[in-house]
């Protein structure tokens, strides 16, 4: 059942607030929508118009992600709703919650498509393979269940957990799932026969949170320990821990490109990480939400980061581009070294601070090859490459990578007519990215095709 809202006030009241001078530890928060009951989940449509929401209110909520205006409540849940998520073809939400069902819904009608029942206990997170095939459900009753889309039907139950499954996520080629327990442990299962691949520790603590990134070879988790934590799927390795929140870390989230991670905490705070350097970039003020942060996402266009909390709002905020993320590390850095120490002699300090200048370089160059190291590692550069129309005159195909953008792939006309047929074989490697602008941009990077033996070199 659809229940429209002809009277926004009603439920909601929507608004910017502009900072004039924000603080120099927040990002500015562009505006806020304010409901009378507690939000546990969000989830943005892959194309940004539309954001869902779901908590105490037991309705799924969709809002204009543009005027933070309500567009219609989806009535269903018989209690509190504390998982959403959105299709990857924007389609199709799933909401979970207290009653133990999950639910899909139509996106743009509003319809309720099925009801998956098979839990017994509180459905705690959701999540959509890439394709849009199946839905993972995470569940209080210790068992994570994968479910086709389109027949309902039960294809895997990951019932290897001794305890509550409280986070679920695909990883970026459908293949394999994550589930983080109570345990104070990560799982990584293979989606086709639901067997355990690997088992992931480091948390002091239950965790709250999982997410693998679809752009970065990496998964984030957030625990009740107070920390954040970036593992290597591949080794299972702890690639870093992110301490800096006073209170359970409930949600984590990673921007589209992969290069930093977002974490929501019950100290009201949110704070941005820069996962190639580990620093952090900047702390989101504790002063706006007033109660505990439940849930992170990031807009898909990466420009916008939203919150949902416990105080049954949800914010909107301006998240900082690259370059602006550089100085702020940059200047976290100075900062920390202008500091003159106990047992410095100030003719020595101020011989320091002569330096600065030159250090501003140094630091610059450091971060931006970190951060370039980082993005060649890590990313998913070499994935979802498409072949497009060959150039006869200037000898070179089209690609396009939904990383890299466009790029030109230089083949002589004699061997272009082989690409048709070969293409899905070329590896690419020897990615050499530039930083300029505030951006960072391919330099060039090979196609090999073993077949022939052949390399062909790729450009913007």
């Amino acid at each position: 059942m659809i229940r429209v809202l002809l009277t926004l006030s009603l439920l909601c009241s929507s608004f910017h607030l502009i900072l004039a001078e924000p603080p120099a530890d927040t990002v500015l928060l562009e505006r806020s929508i304010i409901t009378n009951h507690a939000i546990k989940a969000v989830d943005y449509s892959p194309d940004g118009l539309f954001l869902v929401s779901g908590g105490f209110g037991r309705t799924v909520d969709i809002w204009n992600a543009l005027t933070g205006r309500i567009m219609y409540s989806l009535e269903g849940h018989e209690d509190d709703i504390l998982a959403i998520a959105c299709s990857s073809d924007g389609r199709i939400i799933a909401s979970g919650g207290v009653d133990k069902k999950v639910i899909l819904w139509d996106i743009i009608t509003g319809r309720r498509i099925s009801t998956l029942e098979g839990h017994n206990d509180d459905v705690n997170d959701l999540s959509f393979s890439p394709d849009g095939r199946y839905v993972c459900s995470a569940s209080w009753d210790r068992t994570a269940i994968i479910w086709d889309v389109i027949t309902g039907i039960r294809i895997q139950t990951l019932s290897g957990h001794p305890d509550h499954v409280t986070a679920v996520a695909f990883s970026g080629d459908g293949q394999r799932l994550v589930t983080a327990c109570a345990d104070h442990k990560i799982r990584i299962w293979s989606v086709k026969n639901g067997e355990l691949l690997k088992t992931l520790e480091g948390h002091d603590d239950e965790i709250w949170d999982v997410q693998w990134s679809h752009s970065a070879k990496v998964i984030a988790s957030g625990a009740t320990d107070n920390t954040a934590c970036l593992w290597n799927p591949e080794t299972g390795e702890l690639i870093k821990k992110f301490d800096g929140h006073h209170s359970d870390v409930w949600t984590v989230a990673f921007d589209k490109d992969g290069l930093m991670l977002a974490t929501g905490s019950s100290d009201r705070s949110i704070k941005l990480w820069d996962l190639a350097t580990g620093e952090l970039i900047m702390n989101v003020s504790s002063e706006v939400h007033t109660s505990d942060i439940e849930s992170l996402v990031f807009s898909p266009d990466g420009e916008t980061l939203v919150s949902v909390g416990r105080d049954g709002s949800i914010r909107f905020w301006e998240i900082p581009r690259l370059s602006q993320r550089i100085r702020m590390i940059i200047s976290t850095k100075v900062e920390a070294w202008a500091q003159q120490q106990p047992f410095e002699k100030s003719k020595d300090y101020q011989r320091r601070m002569a330096e600065k200048d030159e250090l501003v370089k140094d630091f610059r160059k450091e971060i931006v090859d970190t951060i370039l190291d980082y993005y060649v590692k890590n990313v998913s550069w070499d994935e979802n490459i498409t072949l497009g129309e060959y150039n006869p005159d200037q000898e070179y195909y089209y690609l396009h990578s939904p990383v890299l953008g466009e790029m030109r792939m230089f083949v002589s006309i004699n061997q272009a007519p082989l690409m048709n047929e070969y293409f899905e074989k070329i590896q690419f490697e020897d990615l050499k990215m530039d930083y300029n602008n505030g951006r960072l941009r391919l330099r060039s990077m090979d196609g090999f095709l073993s077949g022939i033996n052949r390399r062909f070199k790729v450009t913007p």
